[in-house]
């Protein structure tokens, strides 16, 4: 029960730490096209 418990906990903040990585790549890489096509 405690094994499962911990394992359910490691999948849900590996699924955050995941999609905030993701979004922050994202975002990088979008103001890293704005900064080359110099649209500031």
């Amino acid at each position: 029960m405690i094994v499962s418990l911990l394992f359910f906990k490691l999948m849900v903040w590996g699924s955050i730490i995941v999609s905030g990585v993701l979004m922050i790549t994202i975002f990088a890489y979008f103001i890293y096209e704005l900064k080359q096509k110099q649209i500031w």
